[in-house]
């Protein structure tokens, strides 16, 4: 079990970071784990759960006898806390990790002891201290019953808002594949802008995502994408449009065997691809519950160091 020293230094108006609260959850009390409840968004509810009410996987011990130092809130490289942290740390020979959760994808100036964890980033300008950070997706497997592939179609599913490069390459997969084999459900706005939740629109993203063996999943504002998170969760196969996109866990596990990556120059291959594919969704959600759940990320993040 890693030993983390977490300096007791998180604030109220840190709540609002989800991603990067999941290192305190098990260490918190009853109260304030009800006020993050209250005032996590729909998107977020439930996240931790298992994290706060299972055993601790992390150890919270002092600085001396760790063996990393956790920042238990959002990075910001002009918050004074950040600074303190690691010169703190270093005097003790100690590594700390920072986790970001953010579309910014520019490089940041980093003390030599802290690694950041980050959503978005560029492969090629990854820093030498820089890690990729998963988003942290709600499970509905087991309401949705989302393993069960009978009658699933073997078609490349898109649900949402689409400009930009998400809509070039929405057109030219339908070009290339043909519209039977798509099934692209386009919207005029990202559903967060309207202020409120709109079940049936997130039913309806849901749905797209389990009736579909395939995701085309495509970046955003930030070089990243929720939706291949959400496809490894529920077992289906992401393609992922490479935009120079590093991956969590590179070293670690053989992305090849769950998900498609392709270059949009390289998009004429992609019914060669999918015919070829063996890839089973049973193991893409074992990895993702392995590995990129909460849970499964809090044990081996350090694998990423």
């Amino acid at each position: 079990m890693t030993k983390i020293h977490i300096p007791n230094v998180f604030r109220k108006e840190d709540i609002q970071c989800f991603t990067e609260i999941f290192l305190i959850i098990p260490f918190i009390n009853q109260s304030l784990y009800s006020e993050i409840q209250q005032k996590a968004n729909w998107w977020n509810e439930g996240l931790f759960t298992k994290l706060f009410f299972n055993n601790p996987i992390l150890t919270n011990t002092t600085l001396e006898e760790c063996n990393i130092v956790g920042i238990p809130f959002k990075y910001s490289p002009t918050d004074n806390r950040v600074i303190d942290i690691c010169n703190d740390a270093q005097k003790y020979n100690k590594k700390v990790v920072a986790f970001y959760n953010d579309d910014f994808t520019d490089s940041f100036n980093l003390p030599d002891n802290l690694i950041l964890f980050r959503t978005s980033a560029l492969k090629s300008q990854l820093g030498v201290n820089e890690r990729i950070l998963p988003v942290f997706v709600p499970d509905h497997s087991s309401a949705n019953n989302i393993l069960n592939t009978s009658s699933v179609k073997r078609s490349i599913g898109f649900c949402g808002h689409s400009e930009g490069i998400r809509l070039r390459i929405l057109n030219k997969i339908n070009n290339i594949v043909g519209s039977d084999n798509c099934d692209f459900i386009i919207r005029s706005t990202f559903y967060h802008n309207t202020g409120q939740v709109n079940i049936n629109t997130r039913r309806e993203y849901c749905a797209n995502i389990t009736n579909n063996l395939y995701t085309l999943c495509v970046r955003g504002a930030g070089n990243f994408s929720y939706r291949f998170y959400e496809a490894l969760c529920m077992g289906r196969i992401p393609i992922l449009i490479n935009t120079d996109t590093s991956l969590p866990f590179e070293k670690t596990i053989d992305w090849s065997k769950y998900i498609i990556k392709i270059n949009e120059s390289e998009l004429e291959q992609l019914p060669s691809l999918i015919k070829k594919c063996k890839i089973n969704p049973i193991d893409i959600r074992r990895m993702w519950e392995e590995y990129l759940s909460p849970e499964g990320y809090t044990k081996n993040f350090h694998k990423d160091l």
